[in-house]
């Protein structure tokens, strides 16, 4: 049995020896890799036995899985905001039924790992919204220093009127 899980960003191709292998919109890969279809249709995908396949592989799949000798595949994708960023894949080099158990448990390992992604993203978002904080408390630091000083200015300013106000009636009293 082997496992694996992984994401593919928008725009995926692979390539090999500079050579374009598949790109995520290839219609030999949407429909004929597993996994990968997994993740675009937003579907669990089961396949009990690859010989026995009524869709047939792309050539690269058939390619890839030779040397392995992959039998059966089950793929469940990772959903995050409606939208599938990759899969956990079981591999079996084996025909295997795949129990509802095992399944529940894909769908529990995908579940965790949407959980721990959508966590982080909150996580990232509020680190920012506290640095924009932060940023603006300083901005605000430094607009209330300049009112502090024209208040300072301003009183100064208008005390002078009243000083020469209050000699000129002190003259005048005199």
């Amino acid at each position: 049995c082997l496992n694996a899980s992984y994401g593919l960003p928008e725009g995926f191709s692979d390539t090999y020896n500079n050579k374009l292998k598949f790109t995520i919109d290839s219609e030999d890969v949407n429909e004929n890799w597993p996994s990968i279809r997994s993740i675009l249709k937003k579907q669990i995908v089961l396949v009990k036995d690859t010989s026995q396949m009524s869709v047939g592989f792309s050539k690269f799949f058939n390619d890839t899985i030779k040397p392995h000798k992959i039998r059966s595949v089950a793929s469940v994708p990772i959903v995050i905001n409606e939208k599938a960023v990759g899969a956990v894949t079981k591999y079996y080099i084996k025909p295997h039924e795949f129990s509802d158990e095992e399944v529940s448990f894909m769908k529990t390992t995908a579940n965790i790992i949407t959980s721990t992604i959508e966590r982080n993203q909150l996580l990232e978002i509020a680190k920012k919204s506290e640095k924009e904080l932060a940023q603006a408390n300083e901005v605000l630091k430094h607009v209330n220093q300049e009112l502090d000083s024209f208040v300072y200015i301003s009183s100064h300013d208008l005390r002078e009127p009243l000083r020469t106000i209050e000699s000129f009636v002190g003259i005048v009293q005199d």
